[in-house]
């Protein structure tokens, strides 16, 4: 009767592929100097924010279902300075999440470099936009609602990660999850900018705004990151 292939000398030879997206860690993640001192960092920045991050998080889950509460934040420096304060903290740790959950395969100075000039990008086209120069509050509603949808994606990656490193759980599953969850925020976020626009502006040109400061910069994200 002949052996089974899948025993040598008694023993079961079980299959060799990674099944954890633990193993999808790049060497630079365990190796790089700079990787460590971001780490370091991002950990500092975290720390630092929590705080205004538990203070202000009711309101921001609020302002997702109400558009009152969403004025509210903006409109009181209470709610706007720590939320803003917030959402500038993460960015580091934003980076490090998007470069360990979301691989352009590229390395971490390209992950800095494009995450970097896309936010650049976008505050100069703030900054240029005659809607600000005029002080059109709701414009400005608009353009800084943003950071409450950053600082919940954020969470939400971070609880994610969580739960990939305790459950084992494949990267590609991981991504998928990952990709999910931004994609609903960045819908929730495009939805409650064009209803703060269209609170002073007509439709059309409130789409044309989203579509010029908005889907442009981050559509140069994507083919920059797919490339």
């Amino acid at each position: 009767m002949p052996t089974d292939s899948t025993y040598v000398f008694g023993s079961l030879r079980m299959p060799q592929e990674a099944h954890s997206v633990s193993d999808a860690i790049p060497s630079i993640w365990q190796s790089d100097p700079l990787m460590s001192v971001l780490i370091i960092l991002s950990i500092i920045l975290f720390l630092f924010s929590l705080n205004n991050i538990l203070n202000i998080l009711p309101c921001i889950l609020k302002s997702l279902f109400n558009f009152k509460a969403g004025i509210t934040i903006e409109s009181g420096i209470q709610y706007s300075r720590p939320r803003d304060m917030a959402a500038l903290s993460l960015i580091v740790p934003f980076i490090l999440l998007t470069d360990r959950l979301l691989p352009s395969g590229k390395g971490l100075v390209f992950c800095l470099a494009v995450i970097s000039g896309y936010l650049a990008v976008r505050y100069l086209l703030f900054r240029m936009s005659s809607y600000r120069l005029y002080a059109e509050e709701h414009f400005v509603y608009s353009s800084k609602c943003v950071n409450n949808y950053f600082i919940i994606l954020c969470i939400l990656w971070l609880i994610s990660l969580g739960i990939v490193t305790a459950f084992d759980i494949g990267p590609d599953a991981a991504r998928q999850v990952i990709l999910i969850e931004s994609i609903v925020t960045y819908t929730l976020c495009i939805a409650r900018r064009f209803h703060f626009l269209v609170s002073s502006h007509s439709g059309f040109s409130s789409f044309l705004y989203l579509c010029v400061l908005e889907f442009l910069p981050t559509g140069i994200l994507i083919i920059l990151w797919l490339r």
